[in-house]
């Protein structure tokens, strides 16, 4: 499984943003082969439509389920036609505990 998270840094023990478009970075944990990438969110910096400029740019990379603290009504419409399921969850969580959270709930 492929899961993006929406993240206020580059570490595993960064806590989850609670932005999704405006995210500064997606930590991308590919479950299947134990493999973490970190990629800079080219919305964060978009004059408008960072969700749907984020989520586009998930759909490429082939996620299949993306985290943050929220997300707006244009990114989930983005998201939805793409097939990438989102979960909110709380940004006091770390990205290290929200993978382990959707791991167990794989199994």
């Amino acid at each position: 499984m492929k899961i993006a998270v929406a993240a206020q840094g580059k570490e595993k023990t960064s806590l989850i943003d609670s932005r999704f478009g405006r995210c500064d970075y997606f930590q991308v944990v590919d479950t299947d082969q134990d493999k973490i990438q970190v990629f800079k969110n080219p919305g964060s910096s978009a004059r408008r439509g960072a969700g749907v400029t984020a989520g586009q740019f998930l759909s490429e990379q082939g996620i299949e389920v993306v985290v943050a603290g929220d997300f707006g009504p244009n990114a989930v419409n983005v998201l939805e036609s793409a097939g990438i399921k989102y979960v909110e969850k709380s940004p006091q969580l770390t990205v290290d505990q929200v993978v382990k959270e959707l791991k167990d709930a794989e199994k």
